[in-house]
This record gives C-alpha cells, structure tokens and sequence, in this order.
C-alpha cells in the first residue's frame, strides 16, 4: 500500500510539477504577445479574398501581384527570421529578443494602420512578419526554459490557446471591418554566424518568393520562378557546407539534428503547415465563392476548424504527459487529418448547413492532435541543451510549409480552373489573375447567364476538391513517415542556459 502511495506520487509529480510564481506572470504576457501575434498574421485573411482587398487595390491603385503581396509578405518574413531566433536568444538573452520582436510587431502594425501609400503598408506587414515569427520562436524556447519535458505539451498547448483565439478572431474581426467599414553588448555581436544567416536568408527568400507568386505572378514554367529558385537551392547547398565545415558558431549546428526522428519530425512539422494552411486558405474560397457567404459569414465558417484545434492540442497534451508516450498520439492526429481531409470531397455547391460543420470537424481535431503531439518527438529526440534551437526549428518547418500550402494550393486550384478554360468568359478581364477570377464573378458574374455562372461554380468546385485530395495525400504521406519516429523518455532534467532571462534561482528546485 504504501509503495503504491509513493509511487502515484511520484507519478503526480511528474504530471503536474510544482512551478514557480513567476512563470505565470511569464506566460500571461507571453499569451498575450501571441495573441496580438496572431491577430496581425490572420486579420486579413478574409480582407484580402474578399472586398477588403478591392478596396485597398482602388485606394491605392495596385495591380493584381502588388495586391499579391500584401498577404504574403507577412508569411514570408516570418518563415525567414525563425532559423536564427534561438542563436539570437542565446547571445542577446530571451527577454531582450522577445521585446524586440514585440516592438517590431508594434511598429509594423502602426505603419499599417496609418500607411498612405502601398509601400508604406507593405512595409508595414514585412516588419509584422519579423515581430509574429520572434514571439511564435520565444514563447516556445521561454517554455523549454522552464518547464519540463514531459509537462511541456499541455503548457505549448495553452500557449497555443491565444494563438488559436487570434486566427479565430482575426478572420471575423476581419469581416467585420470589410461589411461595416471602408544595442548594446557590440562584443556579443561576435557570437552571431551572420554570414550563415545571410546564405540561409538569401536561400529562402530566393526559394519561397518564386513558389508565393507562382500561378499568380508569374506562371511555374517562367523563368523568374525557375531562376530564382534554382539559386535558392544551391544557396541552400552552400549554407550547409558552410555551416559542417567553416563556421565557429553554427547558425543551426547540423550534427544534433542527424538522428532519424528530428528528420521524420521536422518532414511531418512541414506537411502540418501545409495542409493547415492550405485548408484554412482554401476554405474561405468555398464559402464564398460556392456558397454565396459573405465575408463576415465566411469568417464565421471556418470556426470548425479554427475552435477545435486547442481543446485537442490541451487534451493531447495531459494525455502524454499522464502515459510518457507520444508516438500514438502522432499516429492518431495523422490518421484523423487524412481522413478529415479527404472528406472534404463531399463538400459541394448544396452542401447543407448542418452537413459541411460535421465535415468540417474532424480536420480541426486531427491539426490540433498534432500540434500537441509533435512537439514531444523533437524535444526528446536531443540533448537538453539543444531544445531550445530544436523548438526554433520546428517552428520554422510550420512556418515553410505554410508558405508553400498556400503557393501550391494556389498552383493546384489554377490549374484546375485553366482547365475549363474559365478565362474566356466575357466578363473576366484579361489581366485578371486565374486566382482572383472566383471574386470577379462574384462582382461582374451578373453579365453573364446564369447557366455560365453555374458551369463556373462547378469548375471551381473541382478546383477545390483537387486542393482537398492534395491535402489527403499530405496527410497520409506525413503518416507513412511518422511511424519511423523513434520512442525517447520524457523525463529529462531541465538544463540551465548561459544567457537564460527567466530565471527562477531557488524556486527552480521546486521543479522535479
């Protein structure tokens, strides 16, 4: 009796360790940076499918790639500052890195709110970008800090509630507003591999611009797209010898990554921000272009998805962290996600209602599984003193793969609306992007018979559900690979950095 005692106390121990009072304070603010994170990422995801983005276009009389770039500026300064985050919370400290990036934030969200001019806005959403892929990195490197491994799950999971709360808000707030409105440490510098950061900034910024404006600048055959990204890879090439041979102080030091799970789990990070953001890109296509929703209904639409993520991220999260495995709950989100979204085949133009909710929830349950979920493999999977680059860099795949969701689902739904020869409709203009000829039928489609309006609709529909079988097939790839993920042990003692702002001194102790 008593030995089972000891033992379930030893158990509750690790599930549920005592943590000190700071670390609550910590979090508070660091959720409420991710919330303001989330909210500048999604809050024009609408806008710019629907009639915000009509409107920012006339103001400022942009064309179709300037318009472009507006929503995905953002994405791509994200994905490109995240590699580098844990070198520079190393050198610079955590609390100095994280301020700045929620600085930027600011200062990118103001230039937005007051720009003038397109230039000024652009740059607004460029320096949005830097600030949200600082505090997404942050925030989960602060965690690792401080919490340990096998309790880490349910505490990414609730910092992923503000995050989840902001790309849900952001949307509506978003149609809301389109309906009802119009240093100093310069020794330190040393530390920092900058000519590692700049192959690899260059690299992926030769890599990611041409895949973004693919099919909508600049067609996959033409050799601005083919160019730049033949250099992006090679530049990748070089960065990688540079990095194993000559540099002192590795940007990404590429021999703690070499063991088969970070790989398979990195692979199955990047198919998650595919498919994730290909979805949530994609849907509120479907909403508004098939079933007539307007922008703030579109918004409201995707809440499926959008709701369910967090309660099984948390609930994934306690459940690894009561069990010491992981594995399974990889398995599951991955075999949940491919059947969600494979289903959404049966999504049509007379879908009721009642219907494409049902259709739509169980994709939400298997993202939110592996946002809680995948995170363990990686973490365990090194030494405790490499978690922190480790957690940087898992993000940093979510973030590439939305990049490229987005490119490619956008390549997959042009191609499917090239097909049926949809541009020789009357009343698309000709310098009309093949993406944006959904929203010129909503505005213009009222010249055309209705017959020409339906056997468009149903184009588009097939459109979709080409995007939806690519998704599936991500998924079941990303399961295929996941059963090569190892097993490691959770429990890990937690290890003290040099430059760690968020000490705890003697409440440290209290942590077991």
């Amino acid at each position: 009796m008593a030995t089972e005692r000891q033992y379930s106390a030893e158990l509750e121990a690790k599930v549920s360790p005592q943590l000190p009072s700071r670390f609550y304070f910590a979090f508070f603010s660091m959720s409420a940076l991710a919330l303001a994170a989330a909210l500048s990422t999604t809050s024009l995801s609408i806008a710019l499918q629907a009639k915000g983005v009509q409107t920012i276009a006339q103001d400022f009389h942009l064309s179709s790639p300037k318009t472009f770039w507006l929503g995905t500026s953002t994405a791509l300064t994200s994905t490109i500052i995240q590699p580098c985050c844990a070198t520079l919370a190393d050198v610079f400290g955590r609390k100095v890195v994280l301020t700045g990036s929620a600085l930027l934030l600011t200062v990118g969200s103001l230039m937005g709110a007051v720009a003038p001019n397109y230039s000024t806005i652009l740059a607004g959403r460029t320096l949005q970008g830097f600030g949200s892929g600082g505090i997404s990195a942050l925030t989960d490197i602060i965690v690792t800090d401080i919490v340990p491994l096998r309790v880490r799950g349910k505490w990414f999971a609730f910092i992923s509630v503000p995050w989840a709360i902001g790309t849900t808000i952001g949307p509506v707030l978003s149609g809301i507003l389109t309906t009802e409105g119009s240093w100093h440490c310069l020794s330190n510098l040393q530390q920092v591999d900058f000519t590692g950061f700049l192959l690899l900034a260059f690299s992926l910024v030769a890599i990611l611009v041409p895949i973004m404006q693919a099919s909508v600048v600049y067609s996959w055959q033409d050799p601005h797209t083919l160019v730049p990204l033949l250099v992006g890879v090679l530049g990748l090439c070089v960065f990688l010898v540079y990095e194993l041979r000559w540099a002192r102080n590795p940007l990404i030091p590429l021999t703690q990554f070499r063991n088969r799970s970070c790989i398979l789990t990195f692979f199955c990070t990047m198919l998650h921000g595919m498919v994730l953001w290909c979805i949530m890109y994609y849907l509120p296509v479907y909403y508004e272009t098939i079933k007539g929703f307007s922008s703030l209904d579109s918004g409201l639409a995707v809440l499926p998805e959008t709701l369910t993520l967090v309660p099984a991220s948390i609930l994934i999260g306690y459940l690894v962290s009561w069990t010491g495995k992981y594995r399974w709950a990889i398995w599951m989100g991955w075999t949940v996600s491919t059947i969600g979204s494979a289903i959404l085949y049966l999504l049509t133009p007379s879908t009721p209602n009642g219907m494409w909710i049902i259709l739509n929830l169980p994709l939400g349950v298997g993202m939110g599984l592996l946002f809680g979920a995948m995170g363990f493999a990686v973490q365990a999977a090194v030494d405790a003193e490499r978690v922190p680059l480790a957690v940087t860099l898992y993000s940093f795949w979510r973030a590439f793969g939305a990049a490229l969701g987005i490119s490619i689902g956008s390549a997959i739904f042009s191609s499917g609306l090239e097909g049926q020869n949809v541009k020789s409709r009357s009343w698309v203009p000709d310098e009309s992007a093949i993406v944006n000829i959904p929203f010129c039928k909503r505005d213009r489609g009222k010249q055309s018979s209705i017959r020409e309006v339906s056997a468009l609709t149903n184009s588009e529909m097939g459109a979709l559900r080409h995007v939806w079988i690519f998704c599936a097939v991500a998924c079941a790839v990303a399961l295929i690979g996941s059963l090569g993920i190892e097993s490691f042990s959770l429990d890990q003692p937690l290890v003290k950095t040099r430059k760690q702002d968020l000490r705890c001194d003697d409440d440290r102790a209290a942590v077991v």
